[in-house]
């Protein structure tokens, strides 16, 4: 007869199993929505889509659509490795699965991030699961439906980075180090947020241990060597591609306040802040239950982290540089670190405190079913539009028009006219680049078309020289419903319900 310790022994591997089996079905079913999103219906995607289309026209085809109308000026800077990568999945796959890949990256990059770095914590495979499964409503943020995927993209690298780089710091491991800095340079190549929030991690990380005399002062300046040069390099080498001067602004402690659930609060707050509520509590429930004192001591260096992350938000401005949503990009990992802390409570906690796993599980296959009655409405109504952006003869000068309100804080539709120059190679003057676009100084239109702003008619935010656009553009391109705020004489191309192609009579 098998002893109670064998049978216990045995019982561990196929929990194990169990739990992977879970976290697989959940990345599975994430990866299938993102996949299924093949007309990119998230407010920016279009636009780095389109811009992917083109460097790769420029890159692997010798210009012969664009080289007339764009320029791409290789160099060392972030953002551009994403554009590459987009470039290069849409010369073998075409932008359609280019979209579907990429969103499916985003949505479950970050889960497996937290996997991993939980893992390297030492959690238990019930607080490992637990940490993931939440970390897919983090992966849907704001952000993501956003169309910020490469910034969201980024902080799964941070989390992969900072895990190899506690395990650099406890082992000494050369291959934990390479990997490390190999982690360390491919986020910041992907957004420079990710190299200026993990240098922050591992600089407070390494001076708690030097305080607390775990690590030698030598010790930790070589490890934060990689962050620092990267910084120093990139500051140091980087050269101004605009003249255009950009205003810096704070916000005002009030609206810094009101600002705080901006990371999660996509669609219907009424709806989200309970979401977000039973969130935190399967977070940061364990750190009440084993008792506080204790919790707070045992986990003090992710507390310290999602504290510091916290403060950044606070410090950093609203908009710089022509960059919006500068300060809000911290607290995304002011709750990744929460929720670290979490997981290690998770595990000094009575055997029997299983709850978390499951309001865990629950909240993210909510969130799924959430998101996804929200998305895939508009995925379809991306659809109806691109069908008659394509429309539009390649030669043409289109300006598209935004007409759709958002709902709550999610928008499809502003950047939707970028489709127009991927799918027919028409000209349409929004497209990220520089000089309006800085960050963006290796692409650049040749001749760039005067436009009103992006959200003249949806904010109210800019007067129309409409004979400066009759001069200028050939077509219209305007969802629907739109109103008599179009003083043009025009003629009705193609429509649908979703939207019109409209030419301008000269």
């Amino acid at each position: 007869m098998p002893s109670a310790d064998s049978s216990v022994a045995a019982a561990i591997p196929r929990r194990w199993e169990v739990y992977r089996l879970v976290f697989a079905a959940c990345a599975g079913l994430y990866a299938l929505f993102g996949l299924s999103l093949s007309n990119a219906p998230f407010q920016d995607l279009p636009n780095h889509l389109a811009r992917g289309h083109i460097i790769a026209d420029l890159l692997f085809n010798n210009g012969s659509l664009f080289a007339d109308k764009f320029a791409l000026d290789l160099h060392i800077t972030p953002y551009l490795i994403a554009d590459l990568i987009l470039a290069a999945l849409d010369r073998l796959v075409g932008i359609e699965w280019t979209a579907r890949i990429w969103i499916a990256t985003a949505v479950t990059a970050l889960p497996w991030s937290v996997w991993f770095l939980l893992g390297v914590q030492g959690c238990s495979h019930r607080a490992r699961l637990t940490g993931s499964l939440m970390a897919f409503y983090l992966a849907t943020n704001w952000f993501f439906v956003s169309g910020f995927l490469n910034y969201q993209i980024s902080l799964a690298c941070d989390v992969f980075a900072y895990g190899w780089f506690l395990r650099a710091q406890a082992s000494g491991s050369a291959k934990a180090y390479v990997f490390y800095v190999l982690i360390l340079t491919a986020g910041y190549a992907m957004h420079l947020s990710s190299l200026a929030f993990l240098a922050a991690a591992v600089g407070a990380s390494l001076g708690l241990a030097v305080l607390s005399g775990r690590q030698s002062i030598g010790r930790a300046i070589v490890l934060w060597l990689p962050a620092l040069v990267l910084l120093a390099l990139h500051f140091g080498l980087a050269s101004p591609h605009s003249t255009v001067t950009f205003a810096t602004d704070w916000g005002t402690p009030v609206s810094k306040i009101k600002r705080l659930l901006s990371p999660v609060v996509r669609f219907d707050a009424r709806w989200e802040i309970p979401l977000f509520g039973a969130f935190l509590v399967a977070a940061l429930g364990p750190l009440f239950a084993g008792g506080l004192r204790q919790t707070l001591r045992s986990n003090s260096e992710p507390l310290l982290l999602a504290t510091m992350f916290a403060i950044l938000y606070f410090v950093l401005p609203l908009e710089q540089g022509g960059v919006y949503d500068v300060d809000n990009r911290a607290l995304p990992l002011s709750l990744l670190f929460l929720l670290v802390a979490g997981m290690r409570a998770l595990d000094t906690s009575a055997a029997s405190l299983n709850w978390p796993v499951a309001l865990a599980a629950t909240v993210a296959w909510l969130n799924l079913l959430y998101v996804g009655l929200e998305v895939l409405p508009q995925n379809w109504a991306m659809g109806a539009y691109k069908s008659v952006a394509r429309e539009a003869p390649a030669a043409s000068r289109v300006l598209p028009v935004n007409t759709r309100p958002a709902m709550g804080r999610y928008e499809a539709f502003p950047h939707a006219g970028a489709f127009v120059t991927a799918e027919t190679g028409a000209m349409t003057p929004y497209l990220f680049s520089a000089p309006a676009n800085p960050n963006i100084g290796y692409f650049h239109y040749l001749q760039r078309l005067p436009a009103p702003s992006l959200f003249w008619y949806t904010r109210n935010d800019d007067v129309v020289n409409w004979e400066k656009v009759r001069q200028t553009y050939d077509y219209l391109l305007v969802t629907r419903p739109y109103d008599n705020r179009i003083p043009l004489p025009v003629d009705a191309v193609h429509g649908n319900d979703v939207a019109i192609l409209l030419k301008i009579r000269k």
